[in-house]
């Protein structure tokens, strides 16, 4: 019964985190349409220690 509700809250929790990736690439494109920046700071924390 455990692993079951495991699977399902891993299930939903995909679901969640792939939701937040696809708000955060609606965000950046708007950032690049209305600022047209190169928006590195959105991609990522890598990218943005990078170019500091």
């Amino acid at each position: 019964m455990k692993s079951v509700i495991r699977k399902v809250y891993i299930d939903s929790f995909h679901k969640l985190s792939f939701g937040m990736e696809i708000l955060e690439l609606k965000l950046f494109m708007l950032q690049n349409l209305d600022k047209k920046r190169n928006g590195v700071a959105v991609v990522g924390h890598g990218v943005n220690m990078q170019e500091l």
